[in-house]
């Protein structure tokens, strides 16, 4: 019995093959999230193979009398091969986000691009005034919450607007409403800026109980003995002492650097010393910190450089209250309930690192990673404020 003739296999360069592959390539390029490593190479390769053929068509075309028509051909298969190029450029290239992500982290670039980002930063806050609502009634709060900005920089503006310490009253270009009922009103100079912080204003007019903000200070203080201070009693004296032994010092509030637990007690003990006196956190981080004529290590508190997990998505790098991003279980990883209602315990998956183990895990690769980026961010970062 005769064997059945076997079917060539398809040329990948015929005009059907390539049309066949054009057709797959545009449906990926345009469909929702992003394309894969491989779907990247095959698109990479169909962009090479169009190039071929275009240069032996180009070349077939060259072979034969020169014309109108043949330069126009090939006017048209230069764009079209540019367009090509540029494409393949784009699919194979990466993005900004991907070489930053794999780049060292001490890489003249990085470093270039970080310091650019902390001198934006830094002019933004020359330009801004911050006010705080965190004093206001609840109702305050709602309507804030729900008013207009351009209502609220009217509210405000009237109160600048009635003030009798400036002559010449600045106009807020308009405001930014942040988190833990933070308002940031923008200015068009930092003199402008300045003006309204040294004035005396009665915010009162715009909205009862909102205030100026002013800002606080913290300098981590290293290694105290636990029962230097009590801060879950009275502790109004150890603070009163502790000024008067650390100059002219005027503490806002003293915390746990980090959260102590209550069944292992430490004979030691981190806090952080607040103060509104930018001159004095530095000089505490210059000269340290001293208790009974004992000098204390000490430092600048940058929360922000610390570990942050979020106990909605379970996300690094910020909180719960600021998450924008689907609730997710921390002990499997699934949408369909909360970490608490988690009935697959025994099962865990990590939706940072896809192990098996919780979202929270101390050995997690991605919270490992977390930390190391975090301590070099701790050792470019600036020592004094």
């Amino acid at each position: 019995m005769a064997k059945p003739a076997t079917r060539p296999a398809p040329d990948p360069t015929s005009h059907e093959s390539i049309a066949r592959r054009a057709e797959a390539a545009i449906q990926a390029l345009t469909a929702k999230g992003s394309l894969l490593s491989d779907k990247k190479k095959e698109i990479a390769d169909l962009i090479e193979t169009m190039l071929e053929q275009m240069t032996k068509q180009r070349d077939i075309k060259q072979q034969g009398p020169s014309n109108d028509e043949n330069t126009a051909t090939e006017s048209r298969l230069n764009n079209i091969e540019k367009g090509l190029q540029e494409l393949k450029e784009l699919i194979t290239t990466k993005t900004y986000a991907q070489a930053a992500s794999s780049a060292p982290q001490n890489s003249p670039a990085i470093i270039a691009k970080k310091q650019q980002q902390e001198e934006a930063r830094k002019e933004r806050a020359r330009l801004e005034v911050t006010l705080s609502a965190s004093n206001t009634t609840e109702d305050i709060k709602k309507q804030l919450s729900a008013e207009h900005p351009a209502k609220i920089t009217e509210h405000l503006q009237k109160a600048i607007n009635e003030t009798t310490s400036i002559a010449d009253k600045p106009r807020i270009l308009g405001i930014n409403k942040v988190a833990n009922d933070t308002i940031k009103l923008q200015f068009d100079t930092a003199a402008e800026a300045e003006q309204i912080r040294s004035a005396t204003i009665d915010w009162n007019v715009a909205y009862n109980g909102i205030k100026a903000h002013r800002p606080s200070y913290g300098v981590a203080v290293f290694g105290i003995p636990t029962g230097a201070i009590n801060l879950s009693g009275d502790h109004a004296e150890t603070v009163k002492s502790w000024e008067n032994q650390n100059g002219t010092l005027t503490i806002a509030k003293i915390s746990t650097l980090r959260s102590r637990s209550k069944h292992k007690p430490t004979a030691y003990q981190s806090y952080v010393i607040f103060t509104e006196d930018k001159d004095a956190a530095n000089k505490l981080i210059k000269q340290g910190f001293f208790i009974d004529n004992e000098k204390f290590k000490t430092g600048r508190y940058n929360p922000h450089l610390y570990i942050t997990q979020c106990f909605k998505c379970h996300g690094f790098g910020h909180r719960a209250a600021n998450c924008n991003h689907k609730q997710k279980c921390g002990h499997c990883g699934q949408e369909s309930h909360l970490t608490n209602d988690c009935t697959h315990r025994d099962n865990p998956h990590c939706v940072n690192c896809k192990g098996n183990h919780a979202a929270w895990h101390v050995e997690c690769p991605t919270r490992d990673a977390e930390g190391k980026r975090l301590s070099n961010l701790r050792i470019e970062s600036p020592s004094f404020f």
